[in-house]
This record gives structure tokens, sequence and C-alpha cells, in this order.
């Protein structure tokens, strides 16, 4: 028979065919002892198709969100380089502009305006790649100087 050949006590899983021809995965455990000289088997087959299926599908679902998370990241490197090309162009140029020597304060005051809203767009671009990267466990933390009073003179001025 098909339990001839098992060790005692076996467990593991199977897949069998139904009548109906549909697959059933099962979990079987085998138990043997034996009473009174006469050896005795207790089979034991409980269905996991549903189980299997549910692993399947999640399996298949992971791979989909691994792909998506994938796609999210190339997206968004390639929009970063975008972005950041022509917001590096501004501030180089604002950088020239504000180093002309006859320039009247009230137009160094909205070029320094154009940089710092250009630098700052360059800053949410960082950040939002940022997420990025704790998406992929690539965040590094490093510390920083921090004028609050230049950034909060920038964010007025701005406005």
């Amino acid at each position: 028979t098909i339990m001839n050949g098992l060790p005692d006590n076996w467990y593991g899983e199977a897949d069998f065919k139904t009548q109906k021809k549909q697959l059933l995965h099962a979990f079987i455990k085998n138990v043997q002892f034996n009473r009174e000289d006469t050896g005795y088997c207790i089979l034991t087959i409980r269905d996991i198709t549903e189980m299997k299926m549910a692993e399947t599908e999640l399996r298949k679902f992971r791979q989909q969100v691994e792909k998506a998370a994938s796609a999210k990241a190339r997206f968004l490197s390639s929009m970063s380089h975008e972005l950041r090309t022509p917001l590096n162009g501004i501030i180089g140029t604002s950088n020239i502009m504000l180093s002309e020597p006859d320039l009247t304060d009230n137009v160094k005051k909205h070029i320094n305006v154009l940089k710092y809203s250009s630098e700052h767009m360059l800053g949410i671009i960082n950040d939002i790649l940022d997420f990025s990267k704790i998406d992929a466990g690539k965040m590094e933390l490093k510390k920083q100087a921090f004028n609050l009073r230049e950034c909060m003179d920038n964010l007025v001025a701005s406005f």
C-alpha cells in the first residue's frame, strides 16, 4: 500500500486529485503503533487547499507590490533628475546675477527671492527622494546646522 515504507509517525504535505479530477492539497500525519501484537496506523488527512491558494495569491500580490515599488523608485529617480537640472540652472544663474556689481538693492532682493525659492523647491524634491530611500531602507541621517531666523526671513520674503 501507499503507507508501506513511510517512517513511523511521519507527517508532511501531499497533493491528491479528487474523483472529480480537482487538486487537493493536504497535510498528512501518519501515526503507527502496536497493540496486542497487531500493528495499527492512524492516518490523518487535512484539506489545506484554501490555505495553499491563499499563499499563492499572497505571493502573486507581493510580487505585484514589489514591481510597483520598483516602478515608483525608477519614476522618482527619473523625475528628480528632470526637475533638478533646470532648478540648478536657475540657482546658478541667480548666483551669477548676484555677482554683478551694478545691481540695485531692489533687484538683488528679487534675485535672492528667486534663488531662495529655487533652493527651497530643490529641497522639496530631495525630500521626496528621501521617502524613496526610506522605502528602500537606504536612508542615512546627518547632523546639519540650521539657522531658523534666516529660514523665516527667506520664507517671509518669498511672500
